[in-house]
């Protein structure tokens, strides 16, 4: 695929692990650490992400929440919410069939009200 620039998700290598979009043809050579792959660009290292936290870390930019210990979502993408069984539907019109994610317990009651405002704000976008 010549003529296209990737562009990679990865973490900043310190203490706050930033997320950023790195362009491959900035990318001066590579390293790995264990099981780390470290990207390097002139002075900076950033890791590529491996792991779930690694993941939710990178991309929260993008509006990632973590609903349950092993499960994470992109806000926008929530168009309903089943408050009884604790899940959040992708689609407008739920079926039997239809994908969702499960919200845990322990983290739904932190997430209650950002869960009924996002919900709100993604169907009003979809209105306008």
């Amino acid at each position: 695929m010549r003529g296209v620039n990737l562009r990679i998700r990865a973490l900043r290598n310190s203490k706050k692990k930033e997320s950023f979009l790195i362009e491959e043809g900035d990318i001066t050579h590579l390293s790995i650490h264990g099981k780390t792959v470290s990207i390097h660009i002139g002075s900076d290292e950033f890791i590529l992400p491996t792991s779930f936290d690694d993941w939710v870390k990178c991309l929260e930019p993008l509006g990632l929440t973590q609903v349950d210990r092993n499960c994470a979502v992109i806000n926008n993408k929530i168009r309903n919410i089943d408050l009884d069984d604790l899940k959040v539907y992708f689609v407008d019109r739920i079926s039997h069939d239809s994908k969702y994610a499960t919200i845990s317990n322990a983290r739904f009651s932190g997430l209650k009200d950002s869960l009924k405002n996002m919900l709100h704000k993604n169907k009003q976008s979809k209105l306008e």
